[in-house]
C-alpha cells in the first residue's frame, strides 16, 4: 500500500509492513475509528490500521466535527478508506454503531483514535478465524505513553460475567478484541447513553449470552494512556464509577438474569459505592476528619459494611498509607 511518505522511524512510520503470504480466502474484517480532536494521534493510528497487510480490510472513520486538524489527517488517507464521515454524533458509542451500519465484514472491532494495531495483528486475528470461526476473540495489548514509550501489559484473561461484576478481573482489552458479525447482529449495538463503559456493557452481553472467547496469546494493539484521554486518572474518575454503577444496577434487577449474575451485580454495586465515597472524601476537600466520615458512611449505605475496601479505607489513613 503506497501511503504519505513519513519522516519518522518505527512503527507505524518507517517499519516495514507485514504480508500475507498465506494464500486466500482471508475473511473480511471491518474496523471502526471514532474520532474527536485526537490530530495529535490519529494519523499513527490510521497508519497502523492501513499497514497491517491485510487482504480482505474494510476501515471507516467516524469524526465527530473535528476542528484541530484531524479532517485534513483523515483526507490525506481517505483513498485507502472505505468510508468517512465529520459531522456532529451524540458520543462516542453513538460514532461506533454508525460506524458498524456501513461495514459489511466477518469480524469487527473498533480502535479509539489515540490507539495502535501493532505488525501482523490483523494477519493472526485472520489466521484464527481461519483455523475455527470465533464468536470474540482477545490478544494482549501494550500500554503506552503518550509518546509511545512502553508501560506494562494489558493482558487478555479468561473472565466470567460474575467475575466482571465483582470485580475480580482487570478488564477486556478492547483494543486487541475483535467479534463476528454474528455476534454483533445478536447483541449490538452499543447503548448510546454510555461514554465510558460502553464495552463493558458489550463484554457482559455477550458473556451472559455465553458466545465462546477466545484468547490469542500475542499483542495485538497498543492502549496509549495521554492526559486528554476520557479515562485518564481512572482512579479519581466519578463519572466512569457513576456510568458503571449504572450498568451494574441493570443486572442486579433484571429478574431475567441468572442468580449468580444479579447476586455478582450486587455485590459489585457495593464495592462501587465505596471506591466512589473514597474518592468524594478526596475531591470534596475532606469535609469532615475521616474517622468521622467512616463511621458516617454506614448511614449513607450500610452495605459498605459488607465490604473489605471499606475496613482497609480505615487503616490505610490511620497508618498513613
Amino acid at each position: 500500500m503506497n501511503l504519505p511518505p513519513s519522516i519518522k522511524s518505527g512503527w507505524p512510520w518507517g517499519a516495514p509492513a507485514p504480508v500475507a503470504s498465506d494464500p486466500g480466502p482471508w475473511p473480511r474484517i471491518s474496523i471502526v475509528t471514532p474520532s474527536y480532536q485526537q490530530v495529535a494521534y490519529l494519523e499513527a493510528t490510521i497508519r497502523s490500521v492501513l499497514l497491517q497487510g491485510y487482504p480482505n480490510l474494510e476501515y471507516v472513520i467516524i469524526d465527530n466535527a473535528s476542528t484541530d486538524g484531524s479532517v485534513d489527517v483523515i483526507r490525506t488517507y481517505a483513498a485507502h478508506l472505505a468510508g468517512w464521515v465529520s459531522e456532529p454524533d451524540r458520543g462516542q458509542s453513538h460514532a461506533i454503531n454508525k460506524g458498524f451500519a456501513r461495514c459489511g465484514g466477518d469480524i469487527m472491532a473498533w480502535l479509539n483514535a489515540d490507539d495502535l494495531l501493532l505488525p501482523g495483528a490483523l494477519l493472526a486475528v485472520g489466521r484464527a478465524w481461519r483455523r475455527r470461526p470465533f464468536d470474540v476473540l482477545s490478544g494482549h495489548a501494550r500500554f503506552i505513553a503518550a509518546d509511545g514509550r512502553p508501560e506494562g501489559l494489558f493482558g487478555a484473561t479468561t473472565a466470567t460475567a460474575v467475575d466482571h461484576l465483582r470485580l475480580r478481573t482487570p478488564g477486556v482489552p478492547q483494543q486487541a478484541t475483535f467479534w463476528s458479525a454474528a455476534s454483533w447482529q445478536r447483541h449490538g449495538p452499543l447503548d448510546e447513553s454510555l461514554h465510558l463503559v460502553m464495552d463493558l456493557d458489550y463484554w457482559l452481553k455477550l458473556l451472559i449470552a455465553g458466545v465462546s472467547w477466545d484468547m490469542l496469546d500475542q499483542e495485538l494493539a497498543c492502549f496509549r494512556h495521554h492526559a486528554a484521554q476520557k479515562t485518564h486518572d481512572l482512579s479519581n474518575n466519578l463519572a466512569l464509577l457513576a456510568e458503571k454503577q449504572r450498568v451494574f444496577e441493570r443486572y442486579a434487577t433484571d429478574p431475567r438474569m441468572p442468580a449468580d449474575v444479579r447476586n455478582a451485580a450486587v455485590r459489585g454495586l457495593d464495592e462501587l459505592w465505596v471506591k466512589a465515597w473514597t474518592r468524594r472524601y478526596r475531591q470534596d476537600g475532606r469535609p469532615a476528619p475521616f474517622p468521622l466520615y467512616w463511621l458516617a458512611a454506614p448511614l449513607s449505605n450500610w452495605r459498605c459494611l459488607r465490604v473489605r475496601a471499606f475496613y482497609g479505607a480505615l487503616y490505610r489513613h490511620l497508618v498513613g498509607a
